[in-house]
């Protein structure tokens, strides 16, 4: 949608996880997550991760085959990445997150020598070809990940281990990206940031509440987070020890609510000194959200921060300083009473909408469809014969809705109309050079309309006038600028795409 809530494109079929837009080979495209869903308390699903390009064409469907386990017995999946992450690399690979049911000695948590878990995965994909690249797995990792580690007991939700069906969730993995030639995940229940080298050796891990090899400064604690990434504090030099660590600290989840207010928070970790300090913070404090599950954080060009907060229905938009700039609702959320001072707290599923993550993005979307046209009489005299024909004449004007699913750069629309005659139908059989001008109207919303004072009108056509964007006029050949050389204007990218002829 923009940013006036108006729809711009009314799609894909199926689940959505992660849908925006990200950068592929130079090319801007949209990606989402659709398979099977596991929802809460689980929280986790078997799928494939979908690609178009600006024509809402396919491109590319990133696929993970394996003989993977789930906690219902002998299901088994076409494709098996999890719906939690996907993030495109300069190198054109895809770094996705999985699961796998199995079994391993609880007795470290109480649980049985031969008890069920869900293993945490991560796996960097070749997108061309599909192949695997990488691929990491928690359990490999006991020494530097315990499940004594984990803030979710053993039993917790009924989780118990004892068999397949309640495989106990420990670490729930919900991000990984590139960090200094490795990956940084985020796991819910360790309540971690965890660094991994190119060959998965665990190189730290950032507790947000257990004690640590950091020295935590106030304000730095965090716990049930989602979408944890990390950039050099200095990205012009060298030194990589201090880094900015990003994230959308929950702090509630489905055992633990409404105490903490959830937010963002960008955190100076300084690996060489071992401290961590909280740079900013991003909370609404006059109406905070207790989002139990999913979100996440945004670095905006301008410097804001934009939020999602995933089960609850809200987005935010925060200046650089942490000053709350504006809130957008798409849904019901729960709210809290002022004497607890108010806010926003997580419904149930089937009480509210939600939104994984959410992006503000500029995209420029060319649809090779052609526009959808109807067109209605204005006045109810119509006769008609069996071939559909109009008799005796019309009797009233018209009026034209047009939209455009997924059309971007639409600055207005221009009508075309004439009379009818034989052979003509409602998609095509009269030539658009034979059409008069009738009306120009302006774009409005994801649906215009035009009314049409012209009785006579019984064909119509629709073509699209777009925008115009600006670039700089390109030098010469040997790439310097021409002097005096100034900012043109030039054709829109997308093609110019015209309705079918519409009978009335």
């Amino acid at each position: 949608m923009d940013m006036h809530g108006e729809l711009i494109w009314n799609g894909p079929e199926g689940h959505g996880f992660g849908f925006g837009k990200q950068e592929y080979l130079d090319e801007d495209v949209l990606v989402w997550w659709n398979g099977t869903t596991y929802p809460e308390p689980i929280g986790r699903g078997n799928g494939a991760v979908y690609m178009l390009n600006r024509h809402y064409e396919q491109i590319h469907e990133t696929t993970l085959a394996g003989n993977f386990v789930e906690h219902v017995p002998n299901a088994t999946f076409p494709s098996n990445i999890d719906l939690h992450e996907i993030y495109i690399t300069e190198q054109g690979t895809m770094i996705v997150t999985g699961n796998n049911v199995t079994q391993t000695d609880l007795a470290s948590v109480g649980g049985p020598s031969d008890g069920w878990v869900v293993e945490a995965q991560v796996y960097e994909i070749d997108i061309a070809t599909n192949d695997v690249l990488f691929s990491w797995k928690s359990l490999d990792h006991l020494d530097a990940l315990p499940f004594t580690s984990s803030v979710y007991p053993l039993g917790s939700e009924g989780y118990t281990g004892e068999n397949q069906s309640l495989a106990w969730g420990y670490f729930h993995i919900n991000s990984a990206s590139p960090y200094d030639g490795g990956y940084v995940l985020s796991s819910r229940f360790l309540c971690s940031a965890i660094a991994i080298s190119g060959s998965g050796d665990v190189k730290w891990v950032l507790h947000g509440r257990e004690e640590d090899d950091f020295t935590h400064n106030p304000g730095t604690e965090f716990c049930y987070q989602h979408d944890i990434r990390a950039f050099p504090k200095q990205p012009s030099q060298t030194n990589t020890s201090v880094i900015e660590l990003h994230m959308h600290d929950n702090a509630n989840s489905p055992i633990e609510n409404n105490t903490i207010p959830t937010s963002g928070k960008s955190l100076v970790v300084d690996l060489s000194a071992k401290n961590v300090t909280l740079q900013t913070q991003y909370l609404n404090t006059s109406g905070p959200i207790y989002a139990t599950a999913q979100g996440n954080y945004q670095p905006l060009p301008n410097g804001n921060v934009f939020l999602g907060h995933g089960w609850i229905p809200i987005f935010e938009e925060f200046s650089p300083e942490g000053e709350i700039l504006s809130t957008i609702q798409f849904g019901h959320a729960g709210t809290l009473p002022p004497e607890e001072a108010g806010g926003y707290e997580s419904l149930p599923r089937s009480e509210t909408a939600l939104s994984y993550r959410a992006f503000k993005q500029e995209w420029i979307g060319c649809p090779r469809t052609k526009p959808d046209v109807v067109v209605e009489r204005q006045q109810q005299q119509q006769q008609w014969t069996r071939e559909s024909h109009w008799e005796g004449g019309a009797g009233g004007g018209v009026t034209v809705y047009v939209s455009w699913n997924g059309a971007t750069e639409v600055d207005a629309w221009e009508i075309y109309g004439g009379a009818g005659g034989e052979g003509d139908s409602s998609h095509g059989g009269r030539e658009e050079n034979k059409l008069s001008h009738l009306t120009t109207v302006p774009k409005t919303g994801f649906e215009s309309s035009a009314p049409i004072d012209d009785e006579s009108v019984e064909v119509v056509q629709v073509k699209p006038v777009m925008k115009k964007r600006r670039r700089q006029q390109q030098g010469q050949d040997d790439g310097r600028r021409e002097k005096g050389s100034k900012e043109i204007e030039w054709g829109c990218e997308c093609e110019v795409v015209r309705s079918e002829l519409i009978t009335v």
